[in-house]
Order: C-alpha cells, then structure tokens, then sequence
C-alpha cells in the first residue's frame, strides 16, 4: 500500500466478491471429496504456469494493453471488472478448499486472464487477501478447526517474509517476478496432481 501500487477500486470490488467465496469454500470442504477435482486444477494450473512464464495471457481471451486494462478495472460496470470479480469469488473458495494463501493462484490468475502489470496484481493481491484469508481464517477459528499457537508462529514468518518480498519488488524488474510465481505456480500444480496418484 505504502509502495502506491495497489488498485483499490479493484481491491475493495475483489475483496467483495472474495470472501463470500471463502466463507463458501469452508462450508464445501467439509463435504466436498477433492481429490479428483485437485487433479484437474492442477493440470489447469500447469497451463496458467505455462502461458505466465511466456508473459501470455491465454488464447481465448482478447489482447489489450496494459494501460486500457487497468482503466478498464477502475469501472465496476466494465466486463474486466465482473470477470475479475467472479475470478476473486473462484479463488476464495479454492484457497479454503486447500488450505492454502490464494496469492499464489490469484496473482497468475491476475496477469495470465486479466492482463494486469505485474506489480500492480501482486499489490492489490495482498491488499485482497489480507482481508480474506483473516475471514477464512475466523471461519475455521469459530469450528475449532486452527491450532492457535502453530496459527500465530506461521503468521508471525508470514509478516516478516512479506516485509522483504516487498523491499525486493521495488528492486526488480516484473520479468524474473513473473517468472518466479509461474515456478511456484507449476510446483503447486504439480503438488496438487501426485498428491492424487501417489
């Protein structure tokens, strides 16, 4: 935030329609089997890791520039707006689902379908899931699913890592950025599909 490249008109219609997804994604884990549905994302995901590391967005969907994009995402009446918001929906329950920081699926999501710049979509990421990962995670406080104490040492790592991740991205470039999350990416999908075969 301090950085000024978050998209708050984005964030705040992302964060809306994120926590609904999380709040959902809790309800649905326990009930849903994941298992083949974790083998089809991740082989997806490959795909997202694949055209992220080209610097792509994928095949189906129309080529603008950056700039018209993230005007564009300043309309909560524009079509990148209501695709973005059903895409924050998507992730935050996909996030509760695997229990995991929807950053790393809503990042490459940001860039590869949007087309948004690459700083820009990890700032306004963090400035979403902030809110929604505490929502998830109050969620499953309130079922007595968190183990408090692993909760607080995980986070506490967390603060610390996202202090340096931030110091280090006003020093690069969004080249090697991009290229970073599609690695993280392609090992998170891959992690989802030998999870299932093994």
């Amino acid at each position: 935030m301090l950085q000024g490249r978050v998209l708050y008109k984005m964030g705040v219609a992302f964060t809306a329609a994120t926590i609904p997804g999380a709040i959902a994604g809790v309800v649905l884990v326990q009930y849903l089997n994941t298992k083949w549905f974790s083998a089809l994302f991740g082989v997806f995901l490959l795909l997202v890791a694949a055209f992220l590391h080209r610097g792509q967005r994928l095949p189906f969907l129309p080529a603008a520039s950056e700039h018209v994009v993230t005007q564009d995402l300043q309309s909560f009446g524009s079509p990148s707006m209501r695709f973005g918001i059903l895409i924050s929906f998507l992730v935050g329950g996909l996030s509760s689902l695997f229990g995991i920081g929807g950053g790393i699926i809503h990042v490459p999501f940001l860039i590869v379908i949007l087309g948004i710049p690459v700083h820009a979509a990890t700032a306004t990421s963090h400035f979403v899931l902030a809110i929604t990962s505490l929502t998830g995670a109050l969620a499953f406080l309130r079922r007595g699913q968190v183990h408090v104490p692993v909760a607080a040492s995980m986070g506490l790592g967390v603060l610390l890592g996202a202090q340096v991740g931030a110091f280090l991205s006003l020093r690069m470039r969004s080249e090697p950025i991009r290229r970073t999350l599609a690695l993280a990416l392609a090992i998170f999908a891959v992690w989802l599909i030998v999870r299932v075969v093994f």
